[in-house]
């Protein structure tokens, strides 16, 4: 403090300006200050740039990883898809739509027993007819090897079942038309 004050004294003894003194002095304070101020700002706006290219690099590996995880499993399902197409273009044959259809067919025959329905049996006890729904199946008891069922939908004959016993009863044959 005393060195200040002893510069000030012999600046006023010398015949200095102390006002222009002070504004060089200040103005030379504000360009340091200046410099600083700028250089921390350009230091942040460095370190802030580096952060976004962080950032964008980051997520530009996410989007990258996600797309060939995506790629990957979709090429996978694909893969999936042709095997089990080929399989079953391979059982279906030329005719798709009447392959599956005798599927589903074949299917109905196959569940068509397990639904509730109403039993009345003839009065020679040769034919027994269950009803259930619009459906009836009427079971003709022809001889003592072959039964004969007729299943009708809406009183209209769909499918006729014919089976027959081996003489020796260890085989049953059964032809649906």
């Amino acid at each position: 403090m005393n060195e200040a004050l002893n510069t000030l004294m012999s600046m006023v003894e010398n015949g200095t300006d102390l006002y222009t003194a002070f504004q060089n002095y200040f103005n030379t304070q504000k360009g340091l200050f200046e410099d600083t101020a700028n250089a921390t700002q350009q230091d942040f706006n460095e370190y802030v740039d580096g952060l976004k290219a962080e950032g964008d690099s980051v997520i530009l590996t996410i989007k990258t990883d996600y797309r060939n995880e995506i790629t990957d499993f979709e090429n996978q399902q694909e893969q999936l898809f042709t095997t089990w197409f080929e399989f079953v273009k391979g059982q279906l044959g030329e005719d798709v739509a009447g392959k599956l259809q005798n599927q589903i067919n074949a299917l109905d025959i196959k569940t068509d027993g397990f639904e509730a329905r109403n039993t009345t049996f003839s009065e020679d006890g040769k034919t027994i007819t269950e009803t259930y729904g619009v459906k009836r199946i009427e079971t003709e008891f022809v001889s003592d090897s072959t039964i004969v069922q007729k299943l009708y939908d809406n009183d209209v004959l769909t499918k006729t079942k014919t089976i027959t016993f081996s003489a020796d009863g260890l085989s049953i044959k059964e032809d649906v038309k």
